[in-house]
């Protein structure tokens, strides 16, 4: 009769620890993936818009276009003189491309310009027939137009890689020009971070 009565007491109490079930029915979700749209990469390339070593912003702007700009070290200048200075070495660039992919990785194509200070030395038909070198005076400005075809990669952790490689025409545009065109191939990657 005691059992009895207690099994009758707690038939109220049976909704109400259901409520406080403590497992939760509902499988867990995965992380939300987050939406990178900026980047920045350390550069090293041969020849490259940004020279030998550059520090380059991406911004994604939607998911098939993208803008990039960043300064850089040139080698040219540096190949003069021991210690030439910062701004006989910095160069700039901005390229805006075009991606055919995802968000994690795409196909990049690109055209932009960039500026920094070259100098064409001299070629060599023969050991007797080469014309001195250039001096630090033979210094001249260049504005290069890039063309370049790429791809990146962009891991949900945040980190990117990049990898480039292109064709680069330039214009003397300083008051006196010794050689007024340039033209080369190029080759570079970078390593960094996307938010």
């Amino acid at each position: 009769m005691f059992a009895h009565a207690v099994l009758i007491s707690l038939i109220p109490l049976l909704p109400v620890s259901a409520a406080f079930d403590l497992e939760d029915p509902r499988p867990p979700q995965p992380p939300v993936e987050q939406d990178r749209t900026i980047a920045f990469y350390l550069t090293a390339g041969f020849g490259a818009p940004l020279g030998l070593v550059g520090i380059e912003g991406v911004h994604r702007l939607g998911s098939v276009f993208e803008v990039a700009g960043g300064l850089g070290i040139g080698a040219n200048a540096s190949s003069l003189q021991p210690n030439p200075g910062l701004s006989r070495e910095l160069q700039w660039a901005v390229m805006p491309r075009f991606r055919i992919g995802d968000s994690r990785g795409a196909f990049t194509i690109g055209a932009g310009i960039s500026g920094g200070n070259y100098v064409s030395f001299p070629s060599c038909d023969g050991f007797d027939d080469c014309p001195p070198q250039p001096t630090s005076s033979a210094l001249r400005y260049f504005l290069w137009s890039n063309f370049e075809i790429g791809g990146e990669w962009w891991t949900p952790g945040g980190f990117a890689l990049r990898v480039f490689g292109g064709f680069a025409e330039g214009w003397c545009v300083s008051a006196s020009c010794i050689g007024a065109k340039a033209a080369f191939p190029y080759l570079g990657g970078g390593v960094g971070y996307a938010f």
